[in-house]
């Protein structure tokens, strides 16, 4: 490979095979008006819709059952095959009239194929002496199809007994999620999630740690071919969830120990949360916003551990999502999946100046990615990336808006910081 390779446009690939009762029929791409799929680091499946003209009857072969099937298989320098099955077909609809009754357009929607056992089958079960993560392996071997895992992250926490109470898979998950910590970020906050890696389960800090997934920075500079790779067509700032902020000032999670008959509490600030996380710059969005009459839940577990496991998890998991940055970018299989790390090269906005906007430029965890393909857009692949930035990486007023300093942090540019 050539020197500059890896930027140079390629035209994406794309088939989709339809797997029906009777048969199997690939869609033309001229036919496929729309496809998309999405990947979520907060969702445990990956869903998504398609729309496409079917011409030749070929549904008349046989009858929509629900159990029909759809293979994905996408790319641009190196293909990824994806099967899913199908959730609702939302409507079939004439596009034209002609002597044979017209050209049928159906719209789809699907999942991916751990849905229905995670969502629709139930189970009761016991474990005793088993660590949290363990538990979590089980029930992926046993009641999801025993799938591959692109990450995995063991947790501290053993439980001594633990009852499935006819839960789904996806309950008992979440359950056991608040309640853990993880071995190797040493933090609450798990996440179970798939994407085209494979399944995950994972905490959120691990991921604000880990290296970027590909070292050739985002920009929204176009430099010689139109359509690189790493050029961001279109961005939006998502803003600031202020709904949820009651969550991140603080809170307290109260217990219950029966053999004491006694409460067992943990009570959780903004700022001694910011510092036992990682955070993507020096500065974290708010300054001291911690409240006294934060928010305070009765969960019921004995275990003071736990409950704080709880807390963190409450507060990590609202304090991510509250500065979101949407990019639009050329559709890539190789280093980009949800839950990785970018780069962003952001230009200042202000005129004259000529250098980079030091707030926002640095690491980005990516929260989702919406692969979506059109015959009607260029370039045809497209993702659309959901971005967490939980920090600002450089804030020359931090001296007249106070906010709160990262205590672990993972970033670039840490030299130019005023700290």
């Amino acid at each position: 490979m050539k020197e500059g390779d890896k930027q140079r446009p390629q035209e994406a690939s794309i088939s989709v095979i339809l797997h029906m009762e009777a048969t199997s029929a690939t869609i033309d791409n001229k036919d496929l008006y729309q496809l998309y799929f999405i990947e979520d680091i907060y969702s445990s499946c990956m869903a998504g819709k398609i729309q496409f003209a079917d011409p030749y009857g070929a549904f008349e072969l046989g009858p929509i059952t629900g159990n029909e099937r759809i293979t994905v298989i996408f790319g641009v320098e190196e293909d990824i095959q994806r099967e899913f099955v199908i959730y609702k077909v939302q409507r079939v609809e004439q596009l034209s009239s002609f002597e044979r009754g017209g050209i049928q357009v159906f719209e789809i929607f699907f999942v991916d194929g751990m849905f229905y056992n995670l969502n629709h089958k139930s189970y009761s079960r016991s474990w005793t002496n088993t660590s949290i993560s363990q538990i979590v392996r089980d029930i992926c071997k046993y009641m999801l199809d025993d799938p591959t895992f692109g990450l995995f992250e063991e947790s501290n926490e053993t439980l001594a007994n633990f009852y499935m109470p006819g839960w789904t898979p996806r309950e008992a998950i979440q359950w056991l999620m608040r309640r853990a910590s993880g071995t190797s970020s040493g933090q609450a906050g798990y996440l179970f999630y798939n994407n085209i890696e494979g399944t995950n389960f994972v905490t959120i800090d691990k991921l604000l740690a880990s290296k970027v997934m590909d070292s050739t920075k985002f920009t929204l500079k176009q430099e010689g071919e139109i359509y690189a790779l790493h050029q961001i067509l279109s961005w939006a700032y998502l803003g600031l969830d202020t709904t949820s902020v009651r969550h991140v000032r603080g809170g307290t999670v109260m217990g219950y120990d029966s053999s004491t008959k006694t409460f067992v509490e943990d009570t959780h600030s903004y700022a001694d949360s910011v510092a036992q996380h990682v955070l993507l710059g020096g500065f974290s969005i708010y300054p001291d916003i911690g409240d006294e009459l934060a928010i305070d839940t009765l969960d019921g577990d004995p275990d003071k551990n736990i409950l704080k496991n709880i807390n963190q998890n409450n507060f990590i998991s609202r304090y991510n999502r509250q500065m979101l940055t949407q990019i639009m970018v050329p559709g890539s299989v190789t280093d980009r999946y949800c839950g990785g790390l970018i780069e962003i090269e952001w230009p200042s906005t202000i005129p004259g100046i000529g250098r980079m906007n030091e707030m926002m430029k640095g690491y980005y965890l990516v929260k989702s990615i919406t692969h979506q393909w059109s015959f009607q857009q260029s370039p045809a692949y497209i993702q659309k990336m959901i971005l967490i930035k939980n920090a600002y990486t450089k804030v020359d007023a931090a001296n007249i808006i106070p906010l709160v300093k990262a205590t672990k942090k993972n970033q670039t540019g840490v030299a130019s910081l005023t700290l």
